[in-house]
């Protein structure tokens, strides 16, 4: 294996742990090549997206006993469906929201300002 700065690492053998997405987009090159029969594996494996919005506030105005607070929003499902109680984990008044696959891509468009914008009103219709 060759580092960044050039320098060669010698090994009988490796344990790699890297998302599905980065084996798969060839930014990781291994010599000898792996075998076809675990390249096309990789190649079969859906590699989707999530993103995560960390947003912290003055006073916990949720049940600070609930690990997580799913949500449905009637006209929008699957936005913002999904929150972390931060309180319960770190012990500050934090929620992490959650958004996947397509309407992670969407949301990935926005600009921070209408990103936490949209969070914040489906925190204010979760009542």
């Amino acid at each position: 294996m060759r580092s960044t700065t050039g320098a060669e690492l010698r090994a009988t053998a490796a344990v790699v742990t890297l998302p599905v997405g980065v084996l798969t987009s060839g930014a990781v090159q291994f010599l000898p090549p792996l075998p076809a029969a675990k390249d096309s594996a990789l190649a079969a494996l859906p590699s989707g997206l999530l993103d995560k919005l960390w947003l912290t506030f003055d006073d916990v105005f949720w049940n600070p006993d609930v690990d997580v607070i799913n949500f449905i929003d009637p006209d929008n499902p699957g936005l913002w469906a999904q929150w972390v109680n931060g309180y319960r984990a770190f012990g500050t008044p934090t929620l992490v929201g959650f958004n996947s696959s397509s309407v992670a891509r969407t949301v990935a468009g926005w600009s921070d300002d209408e990103v936490v914008a949209s969070a914040v009103s489906a925190l204010s219709r979760m009542g």
